[in-house]
């Protein structure tokens, strides 16, 4: 009790010395509580979510907004979209221009946002040229002259009975 004594008088250098003890009281009793888990009205900090949602125009939107920010634990680097249709981009995903995208993999956006490969696939988040005869497709190196999924091109599929010969679709 005396070094609350003697911190009081310290304290009341500046404010009356049952001041310095209240304050001191004050800072004691938070301390305690916060350790039970109950927080102090002053001490609680604004809601992030609808800080961040604020701005939407119409409280639909807003709501919207709060919802899937919540969703996202008030993580608001995760939202991706605009007020009335955002989504909680899962975590390893970015938002570029409203979608979320794996900046690992997708070739329009190759380590970040808007950075494209062309001619090349996106492989951990750097752009790598796909090897003769193999060309990009569906962010993958393949060699349309034998898959049966790409044959001659992205997407050409060979029917069940048919195999892909330099290029072309062919009964076996």
């Amino acid at each position: 009790m005396e070094r609350l004594d003697e911190l009081s008088k310290l304290l009341a250098a500046s404010v009356s010395r049952r001041e310095s003890l209240r304050s001191i009281g004050v800072v004691l009793a938070g301390a305690a509580l916060s350790t039970l888990g109950l927080g102090t009205a002053w001490a609680a900090r604004p809601d992030r979510c609808t800080a961040f949602c604020r701005w939407c125009p119409t409280r639909w939107r807003r709501n919207q907004c709060v919802a899937a920010c919540r969703a996202c634990n008030g993580n608001t680097s995760r939202l991706c979209g605009s007020c009335g249709a955002y989504v909680c981009c899962p975590t390893g995903l970015a938002c570029c221009n409203g979608i979320c995208t794996d900046l690992i993999s997708d070739s329009a956006n190759c380590g970040a946002c808007g950075n494209v490969c062309p001619g090349a696939v996106c492989a951990n988040g750097s752009c790598v040229a796909c090897n003769f005869p193999f060309i990009p497709c569906g962010g993958v190196c393949v060699d349309p002259t034998s898959d049966r999924n790409n044959c001659g091109g992205c997407g050409v599929q060979c029917a069940n009975d048919e195999a892909c010969i330099s290029g072309f679709c062919a009964s076996g």
